[in-house]
């Protein structure tokens, strides 16, 4: 589905929202409540019945409750679950660009 019926099927009223709004909107939401690695890269993902254990580069292992990826489009997150990217996608005939003019 395009953009144009998308927009047509919400009576006009579709708009863009960028990453990097969304991502400061909810990280200036967080009150400090959750914690938030910065400057640092997911290597390995283990998970057992209670928890996510997570190793980093810098080789830092702590465990959470929960673990979101949201990574981008070529997630490591998602690799690192499920297996490569080319075993798992599947092409349904569109292209998709943006950018900011």
């Amino acid at each position: 589905m395009n953009y144009l019926k998308i927009k047509k099927l919400m009576n006009n009223r579709a708009f863009t929202l960028l990453r990097s709004d969304l991502a400061e909107v909810i990280y200036e939401s967080l009150n400090n409540e959750v914690g938030v690695i910065f400057d640092d890269t997911i290597e390995k993902i283990e998970q057992n019945e209670d928890n996510v254990i997570v190793t980093f580069r810098s080789g830092k292992s702590p465990f959470f409750d929960l673990l979101v990826g949201a990574d981008g489009l070529h997630s490591k997150v998602r690799n690192l679950i499920f297996g490569r990217e080319a075993q798992i996608e599947k092409y349904y005939g569109y292209y998709t660009s943006s950018y900011t003019l």
